[in-house]
Order: structure tokens, then C-alpha cells, then sequence
């Protein structure tokens, strides 16, 4: 929700008490944003992917240990979009946000494989990548709905030119927030409430994690271990 509307979120904290906020200052702060958050993404790809599999191999911690601090991550990335008040206190939000998210689509790939087997990865990681389809519209449209709510129509900052008069092309009105981060702020605790479950199922994965490596475990009751037989023993029967 945040990458896909951060752009609408600087203009918020822009425009607030100030209708004659600069639209060109307002898109090189949206590019700064995005460009913050596609090297976090970046980074968190690479942390993820080094130390899960340090913790693995000597401290034999299962990766879904990982995915625990990835959530806290993305809580921390909503509280601090909650209290930003000017666009400079963006960049914390769009860090930690980018760190998140690259680290979950890091991390994933390889817990699916874990919890459900190689056999049928394509089709167990093509179910969760579509996950964010549905939930990213929702959010979105939650947003999107929230922020018009509380927008007003917006004087043209210039004389619309006389051929876009003839042509009937849209003038320069819009519909902006001037409320600050009270434009967004419900759409955020949503968010972040949905991080607190994101959250709650880690750390149940991780604890079912952690006891299947308990010496003496049984495997019944085990919600997502696929027993795959080889070729040659199924030959063999």
C-alpha cells in the first residue's frame, strides 16, 4: 500500500496548510522516496539471504526465526509513517519499509520449500506470490477511499491554455488532502494491525519450526510437510 502510494503521501504532508505547495519540489521528494525505498529492497534481500542461512548453518536457528524480525520490521516501518509529519521524515518509513519487503520475498522463496516440499514449489510459490494481488487491491482501494474523503478541490495553480478549453481536455483541479498525516492515518493503523497478524502467524511458524527439530518429534499434526517418494523406491515397490 505504502510503495504504491507514497507519492499521494508526500503530497499530503506537502499540501498541509498550504495550498500553494510546490509541485515540482513534490515530485523530486516522491523520487527521493521511491529511490530509498528500491535499495532497501535491495539490502534487504542480501541481509536476509546471509543471515538466515548463518543462523542455519551455525546456530542451526530455523530460517522462519527470520521472518519473525521481518514482521517487527514493517510494524516499525508503520509506526514511523504514523508520527512523519514532513516529507524529510519520510525516509525512515520508506527504509524500513523497502527492508521489509525485500527480505519477504527473499525469505519466502525458500521457506516454501521447506514447509512444502521441491516437488511442487513452482505451484506453492505461484500461490503465494499471488497473495498480494487481492491484498494489495484491498489496501489500496482502502486508501484511495480514505484519502477522497477527506480531499477538497484544489484552485488551478495556471490558466489552463485556450486549446485544452477547445478540446475540452480537464483542467488543473484536483482533489488533494490538506490535512497532513490525518489523510492516511486510518489507512495505517489498518496496516499495521494487519502486521501485528502477519507477526502473530510468524512466530507461530517459528515455534512449529523450532520443535520439529526437537530430538524425539513426531511429524503428525505437521500442517505443511509433504512426504515425497523417490523413483527409485517407488520402483522398487
Amino acid at each position: 500500500m505504502y510503495i504504491n502510494n507514497v507519492g499521494l503521501i508526500v503530497q499530503a504532508l506537502l499540501a498541509a496548510g498550504n495550498p500553494d505547495w510546490d509541485r515540482a519540489d513534490g515530485g523530486e521528494r516522491q523520487a527521493a522516496q521511491v529511490s530509498i525505498i528500491s535499495i532497501a529492497n535491495a539490502a534487504g534481500r542480501i541481509l536476509i539471504g546471509l543471515g538466515a542461512d548463518h543462523g542455519k548453518n551455525k546456530y542451526d536457528a530455523p530460517r522462519s526465526y527470520f521472518l519473525v524480525i521481518t514482521a517487527l520490521v514493517a510494524i516499525a516501518s508503520q509506526v514511523s509513517l504514523m508520527y512523519a509529519e514532513i516529507p524529510n521524515h519520510l525516509w525512515m518509513s520508506s527504509g524500513l519499509l523497502g527492508l521489509a519487503y525485500g527480505a519477504t520475498f527473499g525469505l519466502c522463496p525458500v521457506l516454501t520449500i521447506e514447509w512444502f516440499g521441491i516437488g511442487h514449489f513452482s505451484g506453492n510459490w505461484g500461490f503465494v506470490s499471488l497473495a498480494p494481488v487481492v491484498s494489495g487491491n484491498l489496501f489500496n482501494l482502502m486508501f484511495g477511499r480514505n484519502l477522497d474523503n477527506r480531499a477538497t478541490e484544489s484552485k488551478p495553480t495556471i490558466a489552463p491554455p485556450s486549446h485544452a478549453l477547445i478540446r475540452g481536455l480537464p483542467s488543473s483541479k484536483e482533489l488533494l488532502c490538506y490535512d497532513g498525516n490525518a489523510c492516511y492515518t486510518d489507512s495505517i493503523r489498518v496496516s499495521l494491525f494487519a502486521c501485528f497478524c502477519a507477526l502473530a502467524i510468524s512466530v507461530f511458524a517459528a515455534w512449529r519450526d523450532k520443535q520439529r527439530q526437537e530430538p524425539g518429534y513426531s511429524k503428525a499434526g505437521v500442517l505443511w510437510t509433504v512426504d515425497e517418494e523417490s523413483p527409485s523406491s517407488s520402483q522398487a515397490r
